[in-house]
């Protein structure tokens, strides 16, 4: 397990680094002209680090992942199939989030029928969103902290990395949604539905409040505010 804490723990630092370095533009000057010659790369672009920060992050995840798996028992196809699904999801997250650094921020959202936007990085602080259609809806890295979600429609949306802190979760769908680095400490998650949540950890559900609908198999409600 020692093993597993350490690659999750450098594979999400990793992470971090990636989106911080693409949303903020920073560029690898300092690592020296000549050797980003010498190796063809383009110092005034900074999806190159954003890029090797996200390689490096979805490398030592998926192995996180494998350790995980086979220190719980499961079957060797499964320690092989479910890493290079974390592995595919993860660069597709991060390329959307590259390819669109502009998309839609809205404070609050005025319409509540978002279903399928691109809504990367949206700042969406405390933004009434109750019974809002988000299905599939692209939210990574979004500041949700605050809102109002209740009822909402999250039906497999992209919530890596978001931030749900204190938000009004209840009766909201999560089902099938990827929730893996979400913060979701203070929501109120009563009878919040999480069926089939990726990557939905123990440690997330714990720091929120209430008693979902559906959690997935393993995970317990939390113990209490």
């Amino acid at each position: 397990m020692f093993k597993f804490s350490l690659e999750f723990a450098a594979g999400f630092l990793a992470l971090v680094a990636g989106i911080f370095a693409a949303k903020n533009g920073v560029t690898i000057e300092w690592l020296g002209r000549g050797v980003l010659t010498a190796v063809g790369a383009h110092a005034t672009k900074s999806e190159t680090i954003a890029w090797a920060c996200v390689g490096f992050a979805s490398l030592l995840l998926s192995l996180a992942l494998r350790e995980w798996m086979k220190v719980n028992g499961h079957q060797e196809w499964n320690r092989i199939v479910w890493p290079v699904v974390l592995t595919v999801v993860l660069l597709l997250g991060f390329y959307s989030i590259l390819e669109w650094p502009r998309s839609p921020r809205v404070e609050p959202l005025h319409s509540k029928n978002a279903k399928e936007q691109m809504l990367a990085g949206a700042r969406l602080r405390k933004a009434k969103l109750n019974g809002a259609s988000l299905y599939m809806t692209m939210l990574a890295g979004a500041d949700l902290r605050g809102s109002d979600l209740e009822s909402a429609d999250l039906r497999h949306a992209m919530l890596l990395g978001a931030n749900l802190s204190g938000a009004n979760l209840a009766n909201a769908n999560f089902e099938g949604a990827m929730l893996l680095g979400a913060q979701i400490e203070g929501a109120r998650i009563d009878g919040t539905d999480f069926t089939n949540a990726a990557f939905l950890m123990q440690n997330q559900v714990d720091e929120a409040c209430g008693k979902p609908k559906v959690l997935p198999e393993g995970l317990q409600a939390p113990k209490g505010c």
